[in-house]
């Protein structure tokens, strides 16, 4: 009975000592991304009151030049904001969806939400893969550094950290 108990402790201790190596091995990967803004489709509607100026559904085209695959390629977003001009301080928000090239199949479905300040604006964005990067998630703390908003972030099998 000894034996056996010894035998359950190192079963254990070996399960233990494992487990840190296996939560290790979750699929992901760091990204940096500068997307660049190739073409406004759409103004969307400018309304102002007062020093505010407010922006809805404008829509643009971007090109994605990224240190990953799963990023590279093009995007169209639609985006909302908030900008006092008289103080260069609002918010920003929208959706976007990413066409990586390497994943012709595949493509990101995305929200975004940032503030300005002092007329510039850095956010969080958080993606979901669709077609052929289902279950797949893209998370990036978002810059404005112009010409570019840059991404850096990170690209994860979901249900993994």
């Amino acid at each position: 009975m000894k034996r056996f108990g010894l035998a359950l402790v190192l079963a254990g201790l070996l399960a233990a000592a494992a487990a840190p190596a296996a939560l290790g091995c979750t699929t992901r990967f760091a990204v940096y991304d500068k997307e660049t803004t190739v073409a406004v489709v759409s103004p969307g509607v400018t309304t102002q009151n007062g020093s505010v100026i407010s922006v809805r559904r404008m829509v643009q085209t971007s090109a994605d030049a990224s240190t990953s695959a799963f990023v590279t390629g093009t995007s169209t977003a639609v985006v909302n904001l908030d900008l006092d001009l008289a103080t260069g301080n609002g918010k920003i928000w929208g959706a976007e969806v990413k066409r990586p090239t390497a994943y012709p199949h595949g493509s990101w479905q995305c929200h975004f939400s940032g503030t300005f300040v002092s007329g510039t604006w850095t956010g969080k964005g958080s993606c979901d893969g669709i077609g052929s990067l289902r279950g797949w998630r893209y998370t990036a703390d978002l810059a404005q550094v112009d010409p570019f908003v840059v991404a850096t972030g990170h690209v994860f099998r979901a249900g993994n950290w």
